[in-house]
C-alpha cells in the first residue's frame, strides 16, 4: 500500500477529526487535532504506529463537510485575518518617526 486517504470532518465543538478504514476491514486509523497543523501531526504519528515505521505509506486528506459548519481550509485564513486586526487595533498610534 502505497497511499492511504483519511477522510476529515470538523466535529460541533471545533476538532478536526481524521478517519481511515483499512480496506480488509481489519481496524483502520482515527486521530484528531484542534487545527490542520497539528492534526497533520498526529496523523502521521498514528500511521507510523500502525504500520511499521520502514513500510508507512503516504498520507492525503480528503475534507468533507457533514454539516452546515464553515470549511476546514478557509477558517484557518479568517483566523489569521482576525489576529492580524486585532494586533493592528492594540498597537499604538505612532504619527510621528521617533527622535534620535
Amino acid at each position: 500500500m502505497n497511499e492511504i486517504t483519511f477522510e476529515v470532518e470538523r466535529d460541533d465543538s471545533g476538532w478536526l477529526i481524521a478517519s481511515w478504514d483499512a480496506p480488509d476491514g481489519k481496524g483502520g486509523i482515527a486521530t484528531q487535532g484542534q487545527d490542520l497543523r497539528e492534526l497533520q501531526e498526529n496523523v502521521k504519528e498514528a500511521v507510523v504506529c500502525h504500520f511499521e515505521a520502514a513500510a508507512a505509506p503516504a498520507s492525503k486528506f480528503h475534507y468533507c463537510s457533514a454539516t452546515k459548519a464553515k470549511p476546514i481550509l478557509t477558517q484557518r485564513r479568517r483566523e489569521r485575518r482576525e489576529a492580524q486586526r486585532k494586533r493592528t487595533l492594540c498597537e499604538p498610534l505612532r504619527l510621528f518617526a521617533p527622535l534620535r
